[in-house]
């Protein structure tokens, strides 16, 4: 599942693909993923000049020359790639670029979303309005004013409102290199540590950021993946840093994996 290092690869790579240029042509090849959105006028915002590719959170945000925004919600299986033609598998939607070729938003299980605002309703779009602050950019006094001091740390990192862009596995992977159990609270953190939480999770995105980039990302859930995360995933594996055998648990629904080692639980 995409959170914000894949969002923001994608970005990156739009910023270089698509960027101070308009589509030449778009296919609308499914239109499950359109919301509040005509496919035509969509097809006609699509051939004006993308002037800026933003991101907040897991959110894709480009703006088109009519002051217009396009929102892209990749949720589950959702990703933008290059492709030579407009229908590979699981194209949802596709339009070519002068010198960049075909950019296709594919999406397996079709949860992604494209949606189209006019030029005054970006302000007001809740789902990014109400966001936090974006997790790339945290410093450690937005967390001690964010985090309430009675909840679980985990599920106050993964809370969009809270801060923008954190998942499940940013979650996990943040803790570990923080050495706090899976069910430490917010208000168990000192002063320090809330400035150290923050340079942990921005430096925890940038590594794999760098760690991810390419023209696709691969999603875990995807058979030609490669995990490249600490604890993740490792049930029953050595932690890098102890040689604990590292366990998994559950937090607020989710699964956790830790070192009963380097993250007591008590």
């Amino acid at each position: 599942m995409p959170e914000l290092p894949e969002v923001e690869i994608t970005r990156r790579n739009l910023v270089h693909w698509w960027e101070g240029r308009a589509a030449t042509e778009v296919v609308v090849v499914d239109d499950k993923p359109l919301r509040d959105t005509d496919p035509d006028a969509l097809v006609e915002a699509l051939k004006q000049r993308a002037e800026r590719i933003d991101r907040h959170g897991k959110y894709t945000v480009v703006r088109l020359e009519d002051g217009s925004t396009l929102i892209v919600h990749f949720r589950m299986t959702g990703k933008i790639v290059r492709c030579e033609e407009p229908e590979p598998k699981y194209a949802r939607l596709s339009w070519k670029v002068d010198d960049t070729g075909w950019l296709v938003f594919k999406d397996q299980r079709r949860l992604g979303t494209v949606r189209l605002l006019a030029p005054d309703e970006f302000e007001e779009y809740e789902p990014i309005q109400k966001m936090g602050p974006d997790a790339l950019e945290i410093s450690g006094e937005q967390l001690r004013e964010l985090l309430p001091e009675r909840r679980m740390l985990k599920t106050a990192l993964m809370d969009q409102e809270v801060i923008a862009g954190l998942g499940n596995i940013a979650a996990i992977e943040i803790m570990w290199r923080m050495q706090l159990g899976p069910r430490a609270k917010c208000g168990d953190l000192t002063d320090e540590q809330y400035d150290e939480l923050a340079e942990t999770i921005v430096e925890f995105l940038e590594h794999v950021i760098a760690v991810e980039q390419a023209d696709e990302v691969v999603y875990l859930e995807e058979s030609r993946a490669d995990n490249p995360f600490d604890v993740y995933g490792r049930e029953g594996e050595a932690c890098p840093r102890c040689g604990t055998e590292l366990a998994r648990t559950k937090v607020g629904g989710r699964s956790s994996y830790y070192c009963p080692s380097c993250q007591p639980t008590t």
